[in-house]
């Protein structure tokens, strides 16, 4: 992320909906469960926060968040969003796992 356009860009130009689908679709069916895996990171949002503080000391070493969610949370999802979100990560539907990769220092 951020090599050819900045993260907010592509956010704007591929990301932006799929939240506003992915919140709707887990509200509409309870049967459905959806993993967020996000490579890059961002600083903490609010909602990261929240939640780092509603699962207590385990996870209060978590300094960065997803960052397509983060830009969703603070600058598109409307206050109805939030609450379905806080109540789909409650209840186990929405899960967020920070995904990476890592590469050798040495030159073989």
């Amino acid at each position: 992320m951020g090599w050819l356009i900045t993260i907010e860009d592509y956010y704007d130009l591929w990301v932006r909906y799929i939240y506003d689908q992915v919140i709707q679709a887990l509200v509409e069916n309870p049967a459905r469960r959806f993993i967020v895996v996000e490579q890059g990171t961002y600083p903490l949002s609010a909602f990261a926060r929240e939640l780092r503080m509603s699962r207590g000391p385990t996870r209060s070493n978590l300094k960065y968040c997803v960052a397509y969610f983060t830009i969703w949370w603070e600058q598109t999802a409307s206050e109805l969003q939030k609450q379905q979100t806080r109540m789909l990560v409650k209840n186990g539907q929405l899960e967020f796992i920070i995904g990476g990769w890592t590469m050798e220092d040495e030159a073989w």
